[in-house]
């Protein structure tokens, strides 16, 4: 079987490209998990509109205030990567896809070393390329979009490398610097895969 195996890096680890399959492996160590890490199976989506720009998602009064995020979240019970991908677009972004328009670009798994113990997360990210003149705009958890180019997107995932706050409520609390550690690297190798692929 050829296996045509082909090897990207990000610091230092390795995107494994098998059979045009994407993969990337991250063993990172926190202290309280973060809330995707209960829900095992997460979605995201790298939007791109027709001239170039990424469309990320702000919770305005959650996230520090320059952070943005791909479009997503977790995987209902009885739902599959794609169709929660699907979902996820129409809750969060207003846009309409069938699956066959979506792209997979990786599947991120991660391993949480958290003061729970030892938790996995598996998220896959999709690109999906919004046409001329289709409408978009913030919904549901999302609160307000980023468009922004390629170098700005580059420098939104590098300064997720410096946060350092915490966020703190009556239920629980996580640093946003252990955010960073799951976030970070796959918004980095998903953008790396979909400029690889053009």
């Amino acid at each position: 079987m050829d296996t045509a195996l082909n090897k990207i890096s990000e610091a230092g680890k390795e995107i494994v490209n098998i059979n045009n399959k994407f993969t990337f492996n991250q063993n990172i160590k926190i202290g309280n998990p973060i809330g995707n890490l209960y829900r095992l199976s997460h979605v995201l989506v790298l939007v791109k509109t027709f001239d170039g720009k990424y469309v990320l998602g702000k919770k305005i009064g959650f996230y520090p205030s320059h952070i943005a995020r791909f479009i997503g979240g977790g995987v209902d019970k009885g739902e599959n990567f794609i169709n929660a991908a699907v979902r996820e677009l129409k809750e969060e972004l207003k846009v309409e896809r069938d699956i066959s328009e979506l792209v997979h670009l990786i599947e991120v798994n991660t391993v949480a070393d958290t003061n729970e113990g030892i938790m996995k997360m598996t998220t896959n990210v999709y690109l999906c390329r919004l046409n001329e003149g289709d409408e978009y705009s913030a919904n549901d958890d999302v609160s307000d979009l980023l468009i922004i180019n390629q170098t700005e997107f580059k420098e939104l995932i590098n300064s997720m490398d410096m946060l350092d706050s915490e966020y703190i409520t009556d239920k629980f609390s996580f640093k946003w610097s252990d955010w960073a550690k799951i976030y970070g690297p796959i918004h980095r190798v998903a953008l790396e895969v979909e400029m690889k692929i053009g």
